[in-house]
């Protein structure tokens, strides 16, 4: 697990963060249409920002499940392809970790080619191979003059033995029992999904309990039904744009949040 830490400024109050995943590009079902229209908005959105969540390309190599008459360029066409694509919204990237396709590459030649995609990006410090945990100061925090508030992402690429909908959830779930954060961002199941959940939380000074909320994403796959995924009778899944918006609230009555966290979920067709 890698720390990141990114202070965003004071500009904005609430700001939204989108998991970016499973575009598999280099698979002739992926999809650019809709990788392209997430792009744009994250570039043309002023408060937006992303975290790359592996499985950009689709790196299929000898001995690989996947078929390879599904793919249409190689390993490194992939990348250069998704590194122009992102060369646009570099500044919104906020982390970047790699997914199991990439490693099937790694584990054969040990060449970590998203350390190289992360490298081409020149975002390095922001990139680790097997977690996330990014600090994110934005706005400014109710409680204490001139501070920004921080919200704190776990985000990895996860992994899983089955696509259900139940696995997904608890796959993310379980992202909690591993570090505390506010936000937590999975992939791999190819199931968008968002949600949140509340909680309460001790304070040993105050001698109080307040309410907190926990936010969960899991972006989805840029992928259309394979021949892979019929073959092995895999449901089909819905291509989405998912994220979630957190917005810094006057905390006047001081037992609530510091900040309104909500989730977006839209189907695009």
């Amino acid at each position: 697990m890698k720390i990141i830490k990114h202070d965003l400024g004071s500009e904005f109050n609430e700001i939204e963060i989108i998991p970016l995943g499973d575009w598999h590009r280099g698979n002739k079902k992926s999809r650019l249409d809709t990788i392209q229209k997430k792009i744009d908005y994250i570039l043309n959105t002023s408060n937006a920002y992303c975290v790359l969540l592996g499985d950009l390309l689709e790196c299929i190599i000898k001995d690989s499940k996947s078929d390879p008459n599904t793919q249409y360029l190689t390993p490194q066409e992939q990348l250069y392809e998704v590194v122009e694509l992102l060369k646009p919204i570099r500044h919104k990237i906020l982390g970047i970790t790699t997914g199991n396709h990439e490693e099937r590459i790694y584990k054969v030649t040990s060449f970590d080619i998203s350390y190289d995609l992360a490298k081409h990006l020149d975002l390095l410090d922001c990139y680790d191979k097997t977690a996330l945990y990014i600090f994110v100061s934005f706005g400014k925090n109710n409680r204490r003059e001139n501070k920004r508030h921080t919200l704190r992402i776990y985000a990895k690429h996860n992994a899983s033995g089955s696509l259900k909908m139940g696995s997904t959830v608890r796959v993310l779930e379980d992202m909690a029992n591993i570090v505390d954060a506010d936000i937590y961002l999975g992939a791999h199941t190819h199931t968008p999904m968002a949600f949140v959940k509340p909680y309460k939380i001790g304070f040993v000074r105050s001698k109080t309990i307040k309410k907190r909320t926990k936010a969960f994403a899991n972006g989805g796959a840029d992928l259309d039904y394979v021949e892979y995924a019929e073959t092995k009778s895999y449901e089909p899944k819905c291509i989405a744009f998912v994220s979630i918006v957190v917005k810094i609230q006057d905390n006047s009555g001081k037992k609530s949040d510091d900040v309104i966290m909500s989730t977006k979920l839209e189907v695009m067709y």
